[in-house]
């Protein structure tokens, strides 16, 4: 599907609902924030506690904007239940992705550390002319990494969607499956969000408020997205992919 279908289609799906949705984001948003400010004031603890309750959150939200642009019955706060009723799954899901994501976050580090060290070394041997030359190179390696872990990335942009529409599947089978439908495809779906770029430069015009109207529109128009790619939107629900023995 086109980005102009995909955006009527959640425009379609918001028509004479928009009260709901802008309801929706802006009692999550303000859970979530009012959370990270009490956790802030518990040091060291308090952000692990912000991380352990943030993944489920976000799953139960994506879980609750599916069955709000299905029309099905859903409540404002239903993110709760939907997100703490899967609380070993969102984890698993997390897990999985970051277990993929691993080896190019290590690579990232370890170029950081490798910086800091020839900065160090050269820097104490009086090497200006030197440490010139390789720092360029050391940071152009840091943002070919940085970029090359957004790329990866977005094979798993699918991840709750799929995690939501089948909880009997496991979260290493929902994060294949997810790399599995966007290869391919992250162009397009980098393209449609950079398409709501104009929308969000006049969100922040109204100091941020916009974002309240502007963020379930993305999230349906992204909903929308990952039905197409899912069995050509005829039915979201996804097989499992099979392991290879």
């Amino acid at each position: 599907m086109t980005r102009a279908e995909l955006k009527q289609q959640a425009k379609d799906s918001l028509r004479g609902r928009w009260g709901t949705a802008v309801g929706m984001v802006l009692l999550y948003e303000v859970i979530i924030a009012a959370i990270s400010f009490v956790a802030g004031l518990i040091p060291g603890v308090g952000s692990i506690a912000v991380l352990v309750v943030s993944v489920p959150l976000a799953f139960g939200f994506i879980g609750q904007m599916l069955k709000f642009s299905r029309n099905e019955e859903v409540g404002f706060v239903d993110f709760f239940s939907i997100g703490f009723g899967n609380f070993g799954k969102s984890w698993s899901i997390w897990g999985y992705t970051l277990l993929k994501l691993l080896p190019l976050f290590i690579g990232y580090i370890l170029v950081l550390i490798v910086m800091v060290i020839l900065g160090v070394v050269l820097g104490m041997n009086g090497s200006a002319e030197s440490l010139l030359v390789i720092l360029p190179i050391m940071i152009i390696a840091i943002l070919v990494i940085y970029v090359l872990m957004i790329i990866k990335a977005y094979l798993y942009i699918l991840t709750e969607y799929i995690g939501n529409d089948n909880l009997e599947m496991s979260g290493k089978d929902i994060v294949n499956r997810s790399e599995s439908l966007m290869k391919g495809h992250r162009w397009e779906f980098f393209v449609l969000q950079l398409s709501f770029l104009g929308w969000a430069i006049l969100s922040v015009i109204t100091f941020g408020i916009g974002f309240l109207w502007l963020e379930p529109y993305m999230e349906i128009t992204n909903i929308k997205f990952y039905e197409s790619l899912a069995n050509n939107g005829n039915n979201t629900s996804v097989e499992p992919i099979q392991e290879n023995n």
